[in-house]
């Protein structure tokens, strides 16, 4: 039942983002939301060959500078968290995802507050990608904690993400403790 769930808001979210590109250019910004939508349903389906191609076709997209689209907006961050959360799921290149991971927190810190939810989610994926190539020094922990708190603030101890957040940061102690 739960494939099937996956299946149809992958149909939606597929159904949506061709609705948008029919009407914007591929780098406009709500052609970029739709995107994000459908890769994140092609995560949760389990569908990472799909989402990484589809993330890396955006992120070209989005980079590509004869589009005129500002490379320090939350497009670009958006673009380089999508496909450096692909790649980490995959365990594919964990430098690459580092190095997209890293330039998603750096626009959004030049974005948004310092306890913004967009900076608690870009510093969780580069704590996780950190931690799986077996990095587990003072900056994992502090990213961690930091996107612990972000959520905390955002949306309550009982918050969806602060529960990631939580089984993130208890996951990397029970790691750094078998080390």
């Amino acid at each position: 039942q739960q494939q099937d769930d996956f299946s149809g808001a992958v149909l939606f979210a597929g159904e949506a983002y061709n609705v948008v590109v029919e009407n914007y250019d591929c780098v406009h910004p709500q052609v970029q939301e739709a995107a994000g939508m459908l890769i994140d349903c092609l995560i949760q389906k389990g569908d990472l060959v799909n989402a990484e191609r589809f993330s890396q076709q955006t992120y070209e997209n989005i980079r590509d500078r004869k589009n005129g689209m500002d490379q320090e907006g939350e497009e670009v961050a958006l673009g380089s968290y999508n496909l450096a959360n692909v790649i980490h799921r995959q365990n594919g290149d964990l430098l690459k995802a580092e190095k997209l991971a890293r330039e998603a927190l750096r626009i959004r810190s030049f974005i948004y507050r310092s306890d913004d939810h967009m900076i608690g989610a870009s510093c969780d994926l580069l704590a996780r990608i950190l931690q799986s190539q077996g990095k587990f020094e003072d900056e994992t922990k502090r990213l961690f904690e930091r996107s612990l708190a972000i959520f905390i603030r955002y949306e309550g101890p009982d918050g969806r993400n602060t529960a990631m957040a939580i089984m993130n940061i208890g996951l990397y102690y029970l790691e750094l403790a078998r080390i």
